[in-house]
């Protein structure tokens, strides 16, 4: 006699716990991408070093995107892309 658990891992997953997965990945992927260049310039807000003196968010957005180009708002994707992906996907699938 096995437990129900021992019989479910048996079966392959269901079509529901793939489009689950998936529906996870996209959000983290669109939450980081949208929510990445925010953090970036909050991060540079506090720290205020580096003799720039930011008058605000949008200030800190545009002169970083003119003096080091647009790709400098995503410094840090990939750590942040991982662990949101590995987040979203198995809460969402385990839910």
């Amino acid at each position: 006699a096995t437990c129900g658990a021992c019989q479910r891992l048996r079966h392959p997953p269901r079509m529901a716990d793939l489009v689950d997965t998936a529906a996870g990945c996209v959000g983290a992927t669109a939450c980081t991408l949208g929510g990445l260049p925010f953090d970036v310039a909050k991060a540079r807000l506090q720290a205020g070093g580096a003799g720039h003196a930011y008058s605000g968010l949008a200030d800190c957005l545009l002169t970083t995107a003119r003096t080091e180009g647009a790709l400098a708002l995503y410094r840090g994707m990939v750590p942040a892309l991982s662990s949101a992906l590995a987040e979203n996907s198995v809460g969402i699938t385990v839910q």
